[in-house]
């Protein structure tokens, strides 16, 4: 594989497959997205992968209980993953299961590279055992409940004292390499995360059980050259990775996009897999917080888990994707409100974004559907009103602003820019009334000029929050040039005191938004 030098691999967590996609299954995928249309937007070469985790005692419980053949089931269940996020616009170039053949083969090369390597090892393994979270917690991750049951303190599900026979691997032997990485890297974002990987550091890490009996959990790859034991669904699904990068020959990821309750596994276990096989490390791995309802836990048994499509009957896809990367402040746990969704979708979408461009674009005002040239001297006299000279300003600023922003993930803080621009380009429209301006038509196309320009501008921008929307309007900002056709908006530059005005832009077949000189 390559360095990743010509291409990005950024991926999702694959979803565990015992249940129909929440709304955080959603919000994860969301973001990798679009930080990968992010990426394609500055001309990058992207892959986006995401898929579904499909083996497990978990999942073998679940068919079980519903009478059907694994296979089956996580066939119905990995099939709406699919559906929602194709749905949902994500522009994934593969979907990975756990149930296909490369990712077997996969698998089992990389345990037995390792195994040959002296890495793993058969032995008896003792602990509390954790079944919804299908891992050993160490004792001192434990606490009791009611004063006789065992749990988890991470996730507070019941632990079992479990003693059987399986393969471990020594996770300590990497302890300090992957710890040292990390802070020397800042590989985690945001940085706050760290805290809680620091304390796991704290003492030695210990042994993983990477395999489980076979007349236990049987729904699973088997472990090579021993039938009785089937491999570890965590060491199972954390090679997806691999399996992703060899197929598409790029590696390290550039980034793994991952929730705060599965770090851990994405930090210090599939690290200590990779240096096991002498394989790159990761560049970046981004973690994100949880969605809660009434700011209480997802859960069945509270009967609050946000169904997706449900959210999406309101809004359209769209509208949904906009506020969960609106709404969302990866740091921090966020919660769902139907009422905040419909918000903004009616105030910044249709209102703020809509209704700018509906006056700009109408039949009455700009029947010829077209952004005319401006004269300079008119310009000139444009910009002695502050608000007119602040929204040029801000048109200057916004692209670098916003690329920060989305550098980062922090696509709540771009959105929340590019919104302030057109509420201002709003304002400006509604002061200069160019729907009155039928005496003074050269005012009147400067109006619509400003206008459709930060309308052209937010269009390019918004591109990786709502790809659809961001079309209707680029088709509607950007004009028809006669000699290179649709997305080329020619004029001239303009050096207006200590404000680079830039009229002429190239909006090319990857939708980069490159500033020229002058087109001619």
């Amino acid at each position: 594989m390559n360095a990743g030098i010509s291409a990005r691999l950024i991926t999702t967590p694959i979803y565990y497959a015992n249940g129909p996609p929440h709304i955080g299954h959603l919000y994860s995928t969301v973001l990798a997205d679009a930080f990968h249309r992010y990426q394609r937007l500055l001309g990058r070469k992207s892959i986006l992968t995401t898929g579904t985790d499909e083996h497990g005692s978990k999942i073998q419980k679940k068919a079980m209980d519903t009478q059907q053949d694994p296979r089956v089931y996580v066939n119905h269940i990995s099939s709406q993953y699919r559906a929602l996020f194709e749905e949902c616009q994500i522009d994934f170039q593969d979907f990975i299961r756990t149930t296909d053949s490369s990712h077997l083969e996969t698998v089992q090369q990389t345990w037995s590279k390792m195994s040959e390597n002296g890495f793993i090892s058969k032995k008896q393994h003792s602990g509390w055992y954790c079944l919804p979270d299908e891992a050993f917690v160490p004792e001192d991750q434990t606490e009791l409940v009611n004063g006789n049951m065992r749990t988890s303190k991470e996730s507070g599900h019941p632990l079992e004292w479990t003693e059987e026979d399986n393969y471990t691997f020594s996770v300590c032997q990497f302890q300090e390499t992957i710890h040292k990485w990390l802070k020397d890297n800042r590989i985690v974002k945001p940085h706050l995360f760290m805290g809680s990987l620091d304390s796991l550091f704290s003492s030695p890490i210990p042994d993983l059980s990477l395999s489980r009996p076979t007349s236990r959990v049987s729904w699973g790859i088997p472990v090579p050259q021993d039938p009785t034991q089937t491999i570890y669904v965590w060491f199972d699904a954390l090679l997806n990775y691999l399996t992703m990068g060899q197929k598409h020959n790029i590696w390290p990821a550039d980034v793994h996009v991952v929730g705060k309750d599965i770090l851990k596994f994405h930090a210090i276990y599939f690290p200590a897999f990779l240096l096991a096989n002498d394989l790159a490390l990761p560049k970046r791995i981004f973690c994100h917080s949880h969605w809660t309802v009434d700011h209480k836990k997802m859960s069945k048994s509270l009967n609050n888990v946000v169904d997706p499509r449900q959210a999406m009957s309101i809004t359209g896809p769209e509208g949904l994707r906009y506020y969960l990367l609106r709404q969302g402040v990866p740091g921090y746990d966020n919660n769902f409100d139907e009422d905040k969704l419909v918000h903004y979708f009616n105030q910044e979408l249709a209102d703020t974004l809509g209704n700018l461009l509906s006056r700009c674009t109408g039949a009455k005002l700009n029947p010829e559907q077209i952004r005319k040239p401006v004269n300079q001297e008119l310009l000139d006299l444009a910009l002695l009103s502050p608000l007119a000279r602040k929204i040029v300003e801000s048109q200057e600023r916004l692209p670098n602003q916003v690329t920060e922003c989305f550098e980062e993930f922090n696509f709540y803080q771009g959105i929340t820019a590019i919104m302030d621009l057109l509420r201002a380009t709003n304002t400006f429209v509604h002061e200069e009334q160019p729907w009155k301006m039928k005496d003074n038509p050269s005012r009147r196309d400067l109006v619509i000029h400003l206008s459709l320009e930060s309308l052209r501008i937010a269009g390019i921008l918004l591109q990786p929050i709502i790809p659809v929307t961001r079309i209707r309007v680029l088709v509607s900002a950007i004009p028809r040039h006669p000699v290179f056709g649709s997305g080329v908006v020619v004029s001239q530059r303009k050096n207006l005191g200590t404000i680079s005005y830039t009229i002429v832009s190239f909006f090319g077949p990857n939708h980069l938004l490159i500033p020229q000189t002058c087109l001619t």
